[in-house]
């Protein structure tokens, strides 16, 4: 009886719910789950920002959620949200649309040796990357509305410069991993729409957390 009594509890341990390894399943799934509301929530484009402020809501609120809860919470967040964050995602579209552009007419052109034209593209640039990595965290976290988190988020993003440089090194491997995967097979395709995005966007929070105020 002993032996049977001891193997129970082995298993116990090993698949409870405070088990470490369950523990790991749960916030997998999570990560799954916000993975899929963000794809959802992105697909009709105007609702993207709202989407993204919706995420990083919840992932800041990490230990708080099991991944059902955390669905109810992120469409929650994104409804309460979709209005005022339609002109800043729209902005943003525009702002990363033009400088794509541009940067496409230089180098097509061969003018990347025109210092002159160079200089204000490359601060632009700048600039707008700095305020876009930080943007929707601050908002999440600070629950600032656009209008102040904008230049708030681009002063936070140039005081942390080198915080800043390794977000755009994590938004850079999110898109060569989404580049790969789309290329690849269809098993790839499948890993990326549970697990493509969640994850990175988790480290990019961890990494800037500590530095984004808090909701007054």
């Amino acid at each position: 009886m002993r032996r049977k009594g001891s193997l129970w509890q082995s298993i116990l341990g090993v698949l409870g719910d405070e088990a470490p390894l369950m523990t790991g399943v749960g916030r997998v799934m999570l990560l799954v789950i916000l993975n899929l509301c963000l794809l959802l929530g992105m697909m009709p484009v105007i609702t993207g920002g709202a989407a993204w402020l919706a995420l990083y809501t919840v992932l800041l609120e990490w230990g708080e959620w099991n991944y059902v809860a955390a669905c109810g919470r992120f469409f929650r967040i994104l409804r309460q949200n979709l209005k005022a964050s339609i002109i800043p995602w729209l902005v943003t579209l525009l702002a990363v649309g033009g400088l794509t552009a541009a940067w496409r007419i230089v180098l097509e052109r061969g003018w990347t040796d025109n210092f002159l034209l160079l200089l204000p593209l490359l601060l632009a640039t700048a600039v707008i990357a700095i305020t876009a990595l930080w943007l929707y965290p601050l908002m999440a976290a600070a629950h600032m509305p656009w209008l102040q988190a904008v230049p708030a988020a681009f002063l936070l993003g140039l005081r942390e410069l080198w915080r800043s440089l390794a977000l755009l090194a994590l938004e850079v491997l999110l898109a060569a991993l989404a580049l790969y995967c789309a290329a690849g097979p269809l098993t790839l395709k499948g890993i990326w729409l549970l697990l493509g995005i969640t994850p990175v966007e988790l480290l990019k929070l961890r990494l800037i957390a500590g530095k984004l105020p808090k909701a007054e």
